[in-house]
């Protein structure tokens, strides 16, 4: 058969669907509304919905703007609940229930005793909840921890509880924000040899080719930074090949202690170029540097008297060769040192490879 019926005497026509053997089903539309209202729903004008957790009608979820209007927008741009606090002396302080939110971060503004973070699953016995720390203040404070005496600093991570508070031995003021998505990363921007910025996440302090990390503390939630390797305290991006002018083409003096910062490298090579000579030389010495400024030797070149290229090399899995290739590993410094005699014309370029 086919779709639709018409109704006998009116001649209506419901609209049906064939679902074979002379079974037809009516197409029925969505509306919602209130008695002698029907609303259709429509893309733009869903079902009205409430979000709660079923036993606390007042803690709805909260739009940007921190009341319960929006709650749909919510969802997607994160929900929140701001619970402020002001102690005039010791208590429990900001006791909320957050069934509906995932995490928690308290700003203590002011504190002149020590302050407890708790949790409780029925609202009436409570234990301590452990916190990451995760802004600096003027005070020491660093890692997880349950309690704390300072005033100006964050601490975040996730709700292990349905019920959250904060308790106080004295006077303080803060905000304890709960929020419907995890806690994010926390980043600091550093620049990279001027350019490009990368955020740096997870680290306590340092600096990144010499620009200055500081010293946020990492939060609950890190994201570890890609392609990058740890010198000490310092963080280097990983590099390709890279080959520079360490002394200028056209050169006619020593040049002492030129340094150069291997990075990840596996081996350099450094090329000398002589390009004029009149009754002169150029020696090159090249030495390791240490995190102490301790030198060793590595090269020490013979002296050249006319114009060309001269390389020398650096690398383990090379032979060695008397003034020319040192088979030893490429330390982090290296320092290479040419030594004019007479009237000689040169330059120095290296090449780091991975």
């Amino acid at each position: 058969m086919v779709d639709n019926i018409t109704l006998p005497a009116s001649g209506a026509i419901v609209s049906t669907d064939d679902l074979g053997g002379g079974v037809q089903v009516q197409n029925v539309k969505n509306t919602f509304g209130p008695d002698g209202v029907m609303t259709p729903v429509t893309t733009t004008s869903g079902l009205p919905t409430t979000h709660t957790d079923n036993t606390n009608t007042a803690n709805v979820l909260k739009g940007s703007d921190g009341t319960s209007a929006g709650q749909n927008a919510a969802l997607f741009a994160g929900a929140y609940l701001s619970v402020p606090w002001t102690a005039s002396g010791a208590g429990n302080y900001a006791s909320t229930d957050a069934g509906n939110f995932r995490t928690v971060t308290v700003q203590i503004v002011s504190n002149a005793g020590t302050i407890y973070f708790e949790g409780s699953n029925d609202g009436t016995n409570w234990f301590g909840v452990t916190l990451q720390y995760v802004a600096e203040v003027t005070s020491s404070a660093s890692g997880q921890v349950s309690s704390t005496t300072f005033s100006g600093g964050g601490f975040t991570g996730v709700l292990p509880t349905r019920y959250f508070r904060v308790r106080g031995s004295g006077t303080s003021t803060g905000i304890v924000l709960f929020h419907t998505q995890p806690a994010a990363p926390n980043t600091t921007t550093v620049s990279l040899n001027g350019t490009p910025s990368v955020a740096i996440s997870g680290y306590t302090s340092g600096t990144v080719d010499g620009g200055t990390i500081g010293t946020a503390r990492p939060m609950l939630s890190m994201v570890p930074m890609v392609h990058n390797g740890l010198n000490n305290d310092a963080i280097d991006r990983m590099r390709n090949n890279v080959s520079t002018a360490l002394v200028a083409a056209g050169t006619t003096t020593t040049q002492t202690g030129k340094s150069v910062t291997t990075y990840n490298a596996r081996s350099l090579t450094i090329v000398l170029n002589v390009s004029a000579v009149s009754g002169g030389s150029v020696t090159l010495t090249i030495t390791g540097s240490t995190v102490s400024s301790y030198t060793y030797p590595l090269i020490t070149g013979s002296a050249v008297t006319t114009t060309g290229v001269t390389v020398y090399r650096i690398c383990p899995h090379l032979t060695a060769a008397s003034g020319a290739t040192a088979a030893e590993p490429v330390p982090r410094t290296v320092l290479v040192t040419a030594t004019v005699s007479g009237s000689i014309t040169y330059g120095i370029d290296t090449i780091l490879s991975v």
